[in-house]
């Protein structure tokens, strides 16, 4: 497992993150457009499973007990069962960023350092207010993101994110959507960015990607309405593109270097002295071209579970999600 990418995943208060991961995992265990996912270990299996039937079950629903400690799940991503990834999905506290009683922050700071992606849930009864403009809906949704919380959990993210500790791609993710009425949704990631600036890395050194995505588990759930998920296959989606794109840049840098390796050996006297020594590097850069072509297709398959006009922020500027990973991929 310490080989393993890590997916850091860390939700504000009261933001159900327990029933998401409980959903997600089984949505994605029967899959979406050929994805799946699995947990190795059986024993988490068996408690994800039971999770999310106590869940969505409308008739005697029961959630689950908010959690205070730390569960981590071994996580595989397939397409049409054959494996794409491997990831270690670390689920932390809702409290943990900003309670020192957890005493997790070191623990979080060097996993953040190791992550490939953040995963944060935000409570989406913090949105699901009346209004009757668009001003005065903005300000009791901060009003409610500072009364829960959230905004000095952003700072001391932010924090860490200033103490030489470069973040990893940021999902933002809004539980809950279902509570928000219609007329609204448009407005969230603009809030969301608005209040949670500081970890968008406007102006930064550092290529800083953050995607905003509002998922539910079903309308009215809470109520007794039927699970249905939504959107809820984003984050992993966004959470893997990022590992793929990174294993994408360091094949590509291998490659780059044995190309100039092969161009100052290869010549009259590299041929007689060391002629394995070039066969050595050609095989490389031909495996290295075959890891670049593998990771390229699966990334382009993922890019399917995202619709057309979604889009994320680099570095604060606003981008369609899809052109801007086939771009960093160069896929036409």
């Amino acid at each position: 497992m310490a080989d393993m990418d890590k997916v850091t995943v860390i939700g504000f208060k009261a933001s159900g993150k327990t029933c998401y991961l409980a959903g997600m995992y089984d949505t994605m265990s029967y899959g979406i457009k050929n994805f799946s996912l699995i947990e190795s270990d059986s024993d988490q299996d068996y408690y994800l499973q039971t999770l999310w039937e106590n869940i969505s079950d409308g008739n005697k629903r029961n959630w689950p007990v908010p959690t205070d400690e730390k569960r981590s799940y071994s996580f595989a991503l397939c397409h049409s069962f054959d494996k794409i990834i491997e990831f270690e999905w670390l689920d932390y506290p809702g409290g943990a960023l900003i309670d020192p009683g957890y005493g997790l922050i070191d623990e979080i700071k060097n996993q953040l350092a190791q992550s490939s992606c953040l995963l944060l849930l935000v409570n989406g009864q913090s949105f699901a207010v009346e209004a009757d403009n668009v001003s005065e809906y903005k300000k009791k949704v901060k009003q409610n993101l500072k009364r829960n919380g959230d905004l000095v959990a952003i700072q001391k993210l932010s924090q860490i994110g200033r103490e030489n500790v470069t973040l990893p791609p940021i999902a933002i993710i809004v539980s809950k959507s279902d509570l928000i009425k219609d007329k609204w949704i448009d407005y969230i990631g603009e809030i969301i960015r608005d209040n949670f600036e500081a970890v968008y890395g406007e102006n930064g050194e550092d290529r800083r990607i953050v995607m905003v995505t509002a998922v539910t588990l079903g309308v009215d759930i809470e109520n007794g309405g039927d699970a249905d998920p939504e959107n809820i296959e984003q984050p992993i989606a966004y959470a893997v593109l990022s590992m793929l794109c990174k294993y994408v840049e360091q094949a590509r840098l291998i490659k780059s270097n044995n190309n100039q390796l092969l161009e100052k050996k290869d010549n009259i006297w590299g041929r007689i002295i060391n002629p394995k020594k070039l066969e050595e590097l050609r095989n490389n850069i031909d495996a290295m071209d075959k890891v670049i072509s593998k990771f390229s297709r699966d990334a382009i398959r993922l890019l399917e579970l995202f619709e057309e006009d979604k889009c994320l922020y680099v570095n604060g500027v606003k981008k369609p999600l899809r052109k801007y990973f086939q771009d960093y991929l160069c896929i036409k």
